[in-house]
């Protein structure tokens, strides 16, 4: 009927609202149909909690790009070469104790380096993301200001929306 793969719990709550309205205009119960439209719902209400869950714990997480990897014989200690690289490149003295948004506001400091930090968000908000990179360059190379919030791009201090939507 539809794929429950690429849609967000919105849209499989509007669905199963929209059949559970066609149920009941038609005045005919069908305990097999409930029955169905009920399990549909728990689904979708336990689809809804597991991203949300997901979501809130990806908040306090950030992602770390194009650090060099240890070689040779040379221990790889994911926490300990982040924690350098916090410390040296980034100049924050006992980087242990940092919040997140201590780390981002040093970030400028990585500017002429390869490496790139950011937030991490789900798999759907990234691929909103994704689509709103090209934009985002064009209006920085055009000069403007711009910031990635999220999912939603701000140019000039106003919301970006496509055309097409």
């Amino acid at each position: 009927m539809f794929d429950k793969s690429n849609m967000g719990f919105g849209g499989l709550r509007r669905i199963v609202d929209a059949e559970m309205k066609d149920v009941h205009a038609t005045g005919v119960t069908n305990t097999k149909a409930e029955k169905k439209a009920v399990t549909d719902e728990e689904e979708n209400y336990l689809i809804y909690n597991r991203y949300f869950e997901l979501s809130r714990s990806m908040r306090d997480n950030l992602l770390f790009f194009n650090i060099d990897e240890p070689t040779g014989e040379e221990k790889e200690d994911t926490t300990e070469i982040i924690l350098a690289l916090l410390e040296d490149k980034l100049e924050i003295p006992n980087a242990r104790n940092k919040d997140k948004e201590d780390v981002l506001r040093n970030t400028k400091k990585l500017r002429g380096t390869r490496i790139g930090v950011q937030d991490q968000f789900p798999e759907e908000i990234e691929r909103e993301r994704k689509k709103l990179y090209p934009i985002m360059k064009e209006a920085r190379q055009a000069g403007k200001h711009v910031r990635l919030a999220c999912d939603k791009l701000y140019i000039d201090r106003h919301l970006y929306r496509p055309i097409n939507s």
